[in-house]
């Protein structure tokens, strides 16, 4: 019996900013390409969507976000393999972004 691969789970932030506009980035690895997105990242093996989410927006905008709602799972395609992706609609609670 062999088993089936698990798909990459990733997090996705949607962050509604004191000024009422919504944050996105420009990850290192697309400034060529000039790929803003939403702040997101991969959720490790055991972890949560959600303590996912929190340590990957920590790491990257060094933030602390309250998640407000998630979005149900989408499935899609990211770097040619089936995926997983939760977003979160996501209010900053401390701190200021990193730019």
């Amino acid at each position: 019996m062999s088993l089936q691969p698990i798909r990459p789970r990733y997090a996705a932030a949607i962050i509604e900013r004191t000024d009422n506009h919504v944050l996105i980035t420009l990850p290192p690895e697309t400034e060529q390409t000039r790929k803003w997105t939403f702040p997101r990242g991969l959720a490790d093996p055991k972890e949560s969507a959600e303590a996912a989410l929190r340590r990957i927006v920590g790491e990257q905008l060094g933030i602390v976000v309250e998640l407000v709602i998630g979005q149900p799972p989408l499935l899609c395609d990211i770097a040619g393999r089936s995926s997983e992706i939760r977003y979160f609609f996501c209010g900053v609670t401390s701190g200021d972004a990193k730019t």
